[in-house]
């Protein structure tokens, strides 16, 4: 007789689908899925090309047209690096005790499967809110919750404005807040969630829609550690805008950076989101685009306090590479079905597996994350 998932494990999976208690999930639904994931293995990259700036140059009729400038092409690539699951199993007697009871088997069952697929959609996200050191600048003040004056969105409007100078994409962008200060701007602008006032919008949070980005609210988001700041470092040599390696001198104190410590340097007003520094190195590199302002020679560089990394992006900024785990040509023990998560929009494999007088159930997912644009990301901090 061939193997089947029972009965009573379908139902209550399809009952686990409609009532999976998770924390708040913003950033799964909001970032680019690569279709490319089915054809890959752990470990191997997934590319993308990346077509570079295009620089005008004026018309010259004449008998021929001139050789176009070649144009640089550049790929980037993901990895799936997770190969993850949470299971559960059952022997035959302790089903067996538990049948005896009317529906207290299928009520376990229902449990176990909402708590696997909880976990890894929540570990999911935590891999993408740590993108979050790849942003391009970051608005607000660090310790400073945002929100904090009723009718006023100059926060939200600021760190959407950094995606607009940065070139992103209009459509598909996403602010994902934490869950703190999402419910901040939820008491400090009542009237954004008054069906009556508020339009499209609707008296649910997660998510809404404000200038033309989608409001999510996140359990993940990261709060960073800014403890290694750095003191006496300034320019050495003046810097032009967009410039991502900025030469420093002084110091001496071994100072370092952790990647997604804000930098600031004086006369300029911009936060910046700088990578990993070595003790005494003498380049702070800041991600794309780059200085907004020129940096003049001895400009000294600060960097701020403690923050809550909340992220704004355009969808084509952060890559979500995810699919079932593979079976070996010809099949394996197991016998699967798959169930559609309606909150983060991911498809997961159930597996059993029988063995000698018990059964295991097995949820698993197969992915990795990647920033591909760091330009599309901005930080909106406090």
């Amino acid at each position: 007789m061939a193997n089947t998932i029972p009965a009573a494990i379908i139902t209550a999976a399809y009952d686990a689908m409609n009532v999976v208690s998770q924390e708040l999930v913003g950033l799964i639904p909001a970032v680019s899925k690569n279709s490319k994931a089915e054809q890959v293995s752990v470990n191997q990259d997934i590319t993308a090309p990346v077509v570079g700036s295009k620089t005008p140059t004026d018309i010259n009729p004449g008998h021929q047209y001139a050789n176009p400038t070649d144009t640089e092409y550049g790929t980037v690539s993901v990895k799936m690096t997770k190969q993850r699951k949470a299971d559960f199993h059952w022997t035959g007697e302790e089903e067996q005790k538990l049948m005896n009871s009317e529906g207290v088997l299928t009520d376990i069952n229902r449990q176990n499967i909402a708590q696997c697929i909880r976990g890894l959609v929540n570990e999911m996200e935590a891999d993408l809110a740590a993108e979050y050191i790849h942003a391009s600048r970051a608005y607000g003040t660090a310790g400073t919750p945002p929100f904090g004056t009723k009718e006023d969105l100059t926060d939200l409007s600021h760190v959407l404005g950094i995606l607009d100078e940065n070139g992103a994409p209009p459509m598909g962008r996403s602010v994902v807040l934490n869950e703190f200060n999402a419910r901040r701007l939820q008491g400090k602008q009542p009237t954004l969630f008054n069906v009556n006032e508020g339009g499209e919008m609707r008296r649910s949070f997660n998510p809404i829609s404000l200038f033309g980005a989608t409001v999510r609210m996140s359990h993940a988001i990261k709060q960073h550690d800014s403890s290694n700041t750095i003191a006496g470092v300034a320019i050495n040599g003046a810097e032009a805008v967009g410039q991502t390696a900025l030469t420093v001198d002084g110091g001496g104190n071994n100072e370092i950076l952790n990647a997604g410590d804000l930098i600031t340097i004086a006369g300029d007003s911009n936060k910046y989101v700088a990578q990993a520094m070595a003790a005494n190195a003498t380049t702070i590199n800041i991600n794309a685009p780059g200085l907004r302002e020129a940096a003049a020679d001895n400009a000294a560089i600060t960097s701020p306090a403690d923050y809550t990394a909340m992220m704004a992006f355009s969808m084509d900024a952060l890559m979500l590479a995810c699919r079932v785990p593979a079976v070996p040509d010809g099949g394996d023990l197991g016998t699967r079905m798959y169930l559609t998560d309606p909150r983060s929009g991911l498809v997961f494999e159930l597996a059993t597996f029988p063995q000698y007088r018990q059964r295991t159930y097995e949820i698993g997912l197969v992915w990795g994350v990647k920033t591909i644009k760091p330009e599309h990301i901005a930080l909106l901090i406090g």
